[in-house]
C-alpha cells in the first residue's frame, strides 16, 4: 500500500509540474538604467517595444496610470499599457512600475467574452494632450476639497469608447463599503482638453465637513 501511495504521489507531482510548466506566466524585466517617467508618454516607447516583440501589429488600446501626492504636486508611480492585435483578437498588458523599478508583461489574453473589457479601439496617445493637463484641470475644479478629503491618489485612464478621453478618478482615502471608491470622476477630451463631464457629487457628501 505504501509503494502504491508513493507511486500515486510521484504521478501527481509529475502532472502538477508539467501543468505549471505549460501555464503562461507573467514576465518581469528591470527598467533600463537612468529610466525616468514623469508622464504616461515617457514610458510609451518602452512598452510599445515589448508589445511589438509579441506582435508587430500591436497598437495601443488604452492606458491606465496612478498618480500619488508628492509634496505640493503629483507624481506618477506606475502606468499600464494595453496593446491589441486586432487580427488575432488578442491583447497584452505592459506595466511600468517606478517604485518597483521593473516592467511587467502579462500573458496574452483574448478579446471578448464575459471577463474581457478590452476592445479593438485605438487610443492615440502620441497625438493627444498629456494626462497631466487633464489632471491639473480636474484638481482645479475640486479646489479645496482635495485638502478636505485628504486625497493622495488619482487614477487616470486613457480610453476611446465614444471619443478620445482622459478619465480622471480621485480615490477616496477613507473608502468603506458605504462610500464610493472614486469620490470624484472627471472626463476630459484628450484631443481638445475640454471638460466633457463631471461626476463630483460624491465628494461633497463624503468630504464636506461643514
Amino acid at each position: 500500500m505504501k509503494v502504491r501511495s508513493y507511486l500515486w504521489a510521484i504521478v501527481f507531482l509529475l502532472l502538477f509540474t508539467t501543468a505549471c510548466g505549460l501555464m503562461k506566466r507573467e514576465k518581469t524585466k528591470l527598467l533600463p538604467p537612468n529610466f525616468t517617467m514623469e508622464r504616461i508618454r515617457d514610458g510609451y516607447s518602452l512598452a510599445l517595444g515589448e508589445a511589438r516583440e509579441w506582435s508587430p501589429k500591436a497598437y495601443l488600446e488604452s492606458v491606465h496610470a496612478t498618480y500619488r501626492r508628492d509634496g505640493e504636486g503629483w507624481k506618477i508611480s506606475k502606468a499600464s499599457y494595453t496593446f491589441v492585435d486586432k487580427d488575432k483578437e488578442m491583447y497584452i498588458i505592459v506595466e511600468i512600475s517606478i517604485k518597483k523599478e521593473h516592467l511587467l508583461i502579462t500573458p496574452p489574453g483574448r478579446i471578448g467574452g464575459k471577463t474581457s473589457l478590452v476592445t479593438t479601439s485605438h487610443f492615440h496617445l502620441e497625438n493627444n494632450r498629456d494626462e497631466t493637463e487633464a489632471l491639473y484641470r480636474s484638481i482645479a475644479i475640486l479646489g479645496d476639497m482635495i485638502e478636505k478629503c485628504g486625497i493622495e491618489k488619482v487614477v487616470i485612464a486613457g480610453v476611446s469608447y465614444a471619443y478620445q478621453a482622459w478619465d480622471v478618478r480621485f480615490v477616496n482615502p477613507q473608502w468603506i463599503t458605504v462610500s464610493p471608491l472614486f469620490i470624484a470622476e472627471i472626463y476630459v477630451n484628450a484631443e481638445t482638453g475640454e471638460i466633457v463631464r463631471k461626476d463630483i457629487s460624491s465628494i461633497w457628501k463624503v468630504c464636506d465637513t461643514k
